[in-house]
């Protein structure tokens, strides 16, 4: 049947569903490109794909991008799963919209907020990291 069935599972053949969807997101070559993917695969995601995507749509260069739907639909949907993320996926969301060059006040007080009391669990590169988006968001 389909690739639900085992979705979050390891896979006797490969990967998991879960990981070949990041892999796909990675792959993209453009900021549109994932956003077109992450629009198709709205249903499939979870916090990692929407880190995943907001982080590989910055690295790409999409502040041009403005007020895309698919953009302002990631930034939300990143936004619902702030409270629970480890401190990796907090450091690549507050890059990525400190790359984007643009404010999403909501997003960046949840960050700010989660941040704050997990900021011991932050690795030296996350903390750099964090430091320099916040300083790129001044």
């Amino acid at each position: 049947a389909g690739q639900s069935r085992w979705r979050g599972s390891a896979e006797v053949d490969g990967p998991s569903f879960d990981v070949r969807l990041n892999r796909a997101i990675v792959s993209k070559g453009s900021a549109a490109e994932v956003l077109t993917f992450a629009e198709a695969h709205a249903l499939e995601f979870d916090e990692v794909h929407f880190v995943t995507a907001l982080h590989r749509v910055a690295k790409h260069g999409g502040a041009s991008l403005g007020a895309d739907r698919t953009l302002e639909w990631i930034l939300r949907s990143v936004g619902a799963f702030v409270a629970g993320m480890n401190s990796r996926h907090l450091a690549n969301t507050v890059w990525a919209v400190a790359r984007l060059a643009f404010g999403h006040p909501p997003l960046l007080h949840a960050l700010a907020e989660s941040a704050r009391p997990t900021i011991q669990d932050f690795r030296p590169p996350e903390l750099a990291s964090t430091a320099w988006s916040c300083a790129a968001l001044l």
